[in-house]
């Protein structure tokens, strides 16, 4: 079954092809095909790049590209967030707010609210669901939504103060999604809870563009690339500024997640950390994947580890790389000897 599925995929290989495609949880996506591997397909949704694993695959159909381009964006609604604790009250209020502000750049989708495309009954129907994801269904439907993001933050015994969201789609009884986070403080969290709960939670791979946009949108004015300050502050010539970039430290953190090496100082526009930054992590993803061939029973796994070791290793280098560009700590340096001079080359490990 999966070798026929495969094998319709490889047909017309050279030629941009569109699919749509039944999933087992009774979803129906229409995407481009981007990619075929031995486990499933990267898909070109209008919202974003997906990976579709062939064991999830009901039934699938051609489709041309006009049909692909003339659907519909997805209606979403995010009604208030769940607080587990009265003290946590105030945080469910500020994640809502958060996740409200990363859904509505996502492409092809149209956030509503009540009196912007939400009857006012409709949205006390599904804000009475709380965090039931079997409850919302029913009103959702009735509103129109394609999907309703829930949310809620808790603090289970033992561990920090955690957010969980939510997606559920409405076409079908069984499709929803869940990821969670701890729920930390900084000025980067809108980054951060886009990256590491929505995009997961939509089951789409993370944008580094949008992510980028939105680490911009939601920095301090007095930080953001775009509002340089009129003047310089005086300050002492021995003491430098804390960062050159205008990012927090938070912020590079959001960025390391981001799967492409180097993108914390491509950010930055520093291309030497950028350059160095794929000279470290290429080596050191060969060797998890040569590793992982080594250790592997099935194809599967070996393509499972591998692609673990790479973004493991790319983050790693990202949060190294995106650190050092920002407290601008020398790269390359040359130290005076006898016979002339010798040039190093340093990463700082903190």
């Amino acid at each position: 079954m999966l070798s026929t599925v495969a094998l319709v995929f490889l047909a017309h290989a050279g030629a941009a092809e569109y699919r749509e495609i039944a999933l087992s949880d009774g979803r129906v996506v229409r995407g481009e095909v981007l990619e075929s591997t031995d486990t499933g397909l990267r898909l070109r949704l209008q919202q974003g790049i997906t990976f579709i694993s062939y064991q999830d695959v009901r039934k699938i159909d051609s489709i041309d590209a006009a049909t692909w381009r003339a659907q519909s964006p997805w209606r979403a609604a995010v009604p208030p967030f769940q607080a587990r604790e009265e003290r946590l009250e105030a945080s469910a209020r500020e994640a809502v707010e958060l996740v409200g502000s990363a859904i509505n750049g996502f492409p092809n989708v149209e956030t509503v609210r009540p009196g912007a495309g939400l009857s006012a009954d409709a949205a006390e129907a599904i804000a009475s669901c709380g965090a039931d994801p079997r409850c919302v269904l029913e009103p959702a439907r009735d509103a129109g939504l394609d999907l309703v993001i829930l949310g809620e933050v808790a603090a289970p015994p033992g561990s920090d103060d955690t957010l969980t969201v939510t997606v559920v789609f409405t076409s079908t009884d069984r499709a929803r999604r869940s990821a969670s986070i701890p729920w930390l403080e900084g000025d980067d969290r809108a980054a951060v809870v886009a990256l590491n709960v929505l995009y997961p939670a939509l089951d789409l791979e993370p944008d580094a563009e949008r992510v980028a946009a939105l680490i911009e949108s939601t920095a301090p004015a007095s930080s953001r690339r775009s509002d340089p300050p009129d003047e310089e502050p005086d300050a002492p010539a021995a003491q430098p500024p804390e960062s050159v970039s205008g990012l927090t430290r938070g912020q590079v953190l959001g960025l390391s997640f981001v799967p492409v090496p180097g993108f914390p100082s491509l950010y930055q526009r520093d291309l030497k950390r950028f350059g160095a930054s794929w000279i470290a992590v290429v080596p050191a993803a060969s060797l998890f994947v040569g590793a992982s061939g080594a250790s592997a029973i099935r194809k599967r796994q070996f393509v499972t580890m591998g692609v673990a070791g790479y973004y493991v290793t790319t983050v790693a280098v990202n949060q190294v790389m995106g650190m050092n560009t920002l407290e601008d700590r020398p790269l390359f340096s040359v130290r005076p000897t006898e016979g002339g001079g010798v040039a190093e080359f340093t990463i700082p490990l903190r």
